[in-house]
Formats: structure tokens, sequence, C-alpha cells
């Protein structure tokens, strides 16, 4: 590719002007051209210049009026919620509510059962084999954490205070989500748990045993 482009290179490519990228002059401020390709030979400044004063001609102007008029033309629709005539742009007529109001309560009656089947799992295209809740397990829900709670009277089994608690799991395997391998903690002793893992596990195991 590079002795292709190496035969192009200074005179022998056809688009060569005496070793020049451009020879043209402001006809206004004779100031030199660089890599500018301006109208009727004008630089930035002198073509700003040049428009001040100028006038449409009438074609255009009646063009432009008539423009103005069909954008700026009012229709009536209904709301297909409330049922209520709104004014609206012209060019909007494809909105079919008079306010975000009335479109959430219209949307949240409707239901689409074949779509939602259609996106479970492997069919939906942004699923990664039920990763969402690692390195949880899709037992360990909300329901379950209220049961273990209600277990545990409410209070941190280490401190025995009513604060708010953590769930624990004993064997620390988050995937083992049995109820004799949960338990309730507040979070202050929720982080001691994280050191010395042996005895915390053979404490809470009696601990459960026992009770």
């Amino acid at each position: 590719m590079n002795l292709i482009f190496k035969d192009r290179k200074g005179k022998n490519n056809s688009n060569y002007k005496d070793g020049r990228t451009n020879n043209t002059k402001c006809s206004k401020c004779n100031e030199q051209l660089i890599n500018y390709q301006a109208k009727n030979h004008l630089c930035r400044k002198c073509w700003i210049k040049s428009r001040i004063g100028y006038k449409h001609n009438k074609k255009t102007i009646a063009k432009m009026k008539l423009a103005w008029l069909l954008l700026r033309k009012f229709i009536f629709i209904k709301c297909k919620q409330c049922n209520k005539e709104f004014k609206i742009i012209s060019w909007k007529s494809f909105r079919k509510f008079c306010s975000l109001k009335c479109s959430s309560t219209f949307r949240k009656g409707i239901k689409r059962p074949k779509h939602s089947k259609s996106m479970i799992k492997v069919l939906n295209p942004n699923w990664h084999g039920g990763i969402s809740k690692l390195p949880y397990s899709f037992e360990f829900t909300e329901q379950l954490k209220k049961r273990i709670r209600n277990r545990d009277n409410y209070k941190c089994k280490l401190c025995n205070k009513i604060k708010k608690l953590f769930i624990h799991h004993i064997d620390y395997n988050k995937q083992n989500c049995k109820e004799n391998n949960l338990i309730s903690l507040c979070k202050k002793c929720h982080s001691k748990t994280n050191g010395n893992r042996d005895y915390w596990y053979a404490y809470f195991s009696y601990l459960l045993k026992n009770d």
C-alpha cells in the first residue's frame, strides 16, 4: 500500500498545484485563504460583512411565510384518557394525550403477557445466565429474610438489641439459603463475623441448635 501512495506524492499527483494546498486570495482584503473553500473567494470576516443589509427576494419571503403559517397551524385533538379536547400544533398531531399524567394512567392498565413471556431468561437478549443476584442465590428473598427476623424475635443474636438487622450466612456460603444456616445480626455484630470465621461458625451453629 505504501508503494502505491509513494508514486502519487508531490508532482506525480494529478491534484498537485505549485506545492501549495490553496493558492487563492480574498478578493477584498487580499489575505491568503489557507485550506478554506470560500464562496466568491472571500475570507470569513469579509463574507460576514457582505451579508449585512442583505434582503431576500419576494419569492423566498413568501415561501418562508407559508412555511411559518403551516408550522403554527393549530388543531384540536381528543385525549384518549380524559376525553377532553386540547389545542396542539398541526405537526404534533401524533400526540394522543393532553398530559403526561393522562398517558401514565392510561398505560398502567395495559398488560402485555405475550411480550413478557417472550422476554423470559434465555429469550431475553440481556440475559447472562442468571447472574443478577450473584454472589447470592435466587432463594435469598425478602420473604425469607422476614421469616428469619421473625424467628429471632427481631433481635440481634449476639447483643440481643432491637436494631436494623442483617441476615448472616453461618457457613459463609451465600448460595446455601437454608433456614438453619441463616441468623439475624445488627450491623456492628455482623462486621465482627468477617474475622475468625471458624469460631463464629461453631458459635452460631451451637446457638441455633440450643434454641
